[in-house]
């Protein structure tokens, strides 16, 4: 599901399937969210991950759509990375190289952007919220883009969000190269 970027999440007794970033991008101001009690630390409590998590290189290792399923790998890195910390995924799915350079270009974009999550609580009257919207929040001086990873229902919806950028998901024009069909004896 993580090479064709799609969510699935339980809503309403339900399994859902979703693509990312086809949904719209709903805004959220200070009003729709509840403080928390007890402290001044503001409505939105924003974590960055560490730099050591941050990837350097991505590796992919698929079956080759253009010849005859041997085994393809495609990589993109950095242009200032050390190649330190390397992410490598193998699979068991035909893709065409093209596809699966941009698959590996997408993840690491989607990784190092994912970097920073957010968590606020919202009133229980905010039931139309669930895992996999969208949400833009407004806070040090700009505006970001989030997509809700987990809603926990108790006297308030307490929501975990992570940091997304919505082209990372729009379709792009695939360059294929010549497929040579194999020749089937009978």
């Amino acid at each position: 599901m993580q090479v064709y970027a799609v969510d699935a999440f339980e809503s309403g007794g339900v399994l859902v399937f979703r693509s990312r970033g086809f949904s719209d991008v709903n805004a959220l101001t200070v009003e729709h969210l509840i403080a928390p009690s007890g402290g001044n630390t503001g409505a939105v409590q924003h974590e960055t991950g560490r730099e050591t998590e941050l990837v350097d290189q991505v590796r992919l290792s698929y079956s080759l759509a253009e010849s005859d399923y041997r085994i393809g790998a495609a990589e993109t890195r950095l242009p200032d990375g050390e190649l330190l910390r390397v992410s490598e995924t193998s699979l068991p799915i035909v893709l065409s190289s093209s596809k699966a350079q941009q698959v590996v270009e997408r993840w690491m974009s989607e990784s190092n952007r994912a970097n920073v999550s957010a968590t606020f609580s919202m009133p229980p009257s905010a039931v139309s919220y669930e895992p996999g919207d969208l949400i833009s929040l407004s806070g040090q001086g700009n505006t970001e883009v989030y997509r809700i990873d987990r809603v926990t229902d108790s006297e308030a919806r307490e929501i975990a969000a992570t940091r997304t950028e919505t082209t990372l998901y729009l379709p792009t024009a695939v360059s294929y190269t010549h497929l040579t069909l194999p020749t089937i004896y009978s």
